[in-house]
């Protein structure tokens, strides 16, 4: 991404890659008769390097000023890679080069793309130089049934970001999709842990896993695999029964699982959802047994900390969706 700052202080992004991705495609459309190829990375070529997939040949780079990009433009040149390899650069204007004073973009060899990368960051007059990442469209809207037709909400607070766990990058931010690592400790009923579109959520504890009657990570609560039951001092937190459906519908909101074609989607696609139950199932729990839950939800916090998240829970964020009693 290629920054600038106008006279008033607003601040312009101008995203490079997809800009010279499109104009790219569109100069080298195959057309019926054409012989014209697009030259993208072999999956050989991706795996020896760690970056993530660029056109090899192209080079965004921004010099200082749009005079010292203008005696470039139109012109071959030759540079000197570190180690002593002679690279030719021709320079030229594309789409983004009317907007942005000083930005062009550089061919060469396709073979040496990153050594003139490196070689154009060495330069004096230029701003910055990188690869033309290759970008690639995100999904917006999940497949889940009622998605459309009862959450449009959700698309009101803006368009979906990835969590780039799925492809390996750690460059996206983490919302919308959200991130399995993360905990959301629910302070309410119990959430019921078997439904079909929040199993998939449901935090489990490392350590603590199995329901074997005793306190294997050593936190004071015995058998704690997805949270604790407050309100009767055990690992049970959801009774069954069908009064108790509010933590179910607030952990829904959060984090039901998205774009699995069933129900709906939280604002957390993937979340860890720990269920803190201080409340009976009528919805009915005393300040005192709250207090406890959110002690729980620290000492995890602190316990995962101090290990290395090899125990206890990343918690994050406390929903605590209740009311009630005085200051």
């Amino acid at each position: 991404m290629f920054i600038s700052v106008n006279k008033s202080g607003l601040r312009l992004g101008l995203v490079f890659s997809l800009c010279a991705a499109i104009i790219f495609v569109a100069l080298t459309a195959i057309t019926p008769g054409s012989k014209a190829k697009v030259n993208l990375q072999t999956n050989q070529q991706r795996k020896k390097s760690s970056r993530p997939p660029y056109v090899p040949g192209e080079v965004l780079v921004r010099y200082r000023s749009e005079s010292l990009a203008q005696d470039k433009t139109n012109r071959t040149a030759m540079m000197t890679a570190d180690d002593g390899t002679a690279i030719q650069i021709a320079v030229e204007t594309f789409a983004v080069s009317k907007m942005l004073p000083g930005a062009r973009i550089a061919r060469v060899a396709p073979e040496h793309t990153l050594e003139a990368v490196a070689a154009l960051r060495q330069q004096p007059d230029v701003l910055y130089a990188e690869p033309n990442y290759i970008v690639h469209a995100e999904t917006t809207n999940p497949n889940d049934t009622r998605f459309n037709s009862h959450q449009w909400n959700l698309v009101k607070i803006g368009a979906p970001q990835a969590y780039d766990t799925i492809r390996g990058s750690k460059n996206t931010p983490e919302a919308f999709f959200g991130n399995p690592q993360v905990v959301i400790a629910v302070l309410d009923q119990g959430i019921d842990i078997n439904h079909q579109d929040l199993q998939a959520n449901i935090w489990v504890n490392p350590v603590d896993n199995t329901f074997n009657g005793s306190d294997d990570d050593g936190n004071g609560r015995v058998d704690d695999v997805n949270g604790f039951n407050f309100f009767n001092n055990n690992g049970t937190i959801f009774s069954g029964q069908n009064a108790e459906i509010h933590a179910t519908h607030v952990a829904g909101i959060a984090g039901a699982v998205g774009n699995n074609s069933k129900g709906i989607s939280g604002v957390n696609w993937a979340v860890g959802l720990m269920s803190l139950k201080f409340l009976d199932h009528f919805g009915n729990g005393s300040t005192s047994k709250a207090i406890e839950a959110v002690q729980y939800a620290k000492q995890m916090r602190d316990l995962w900390v101090a290990n290395s998240g090899t125990k206890g829970a990343n918690v994050r964020v406390l929903n605590a969706s209740f009311g009630g009693g005085g200051f």
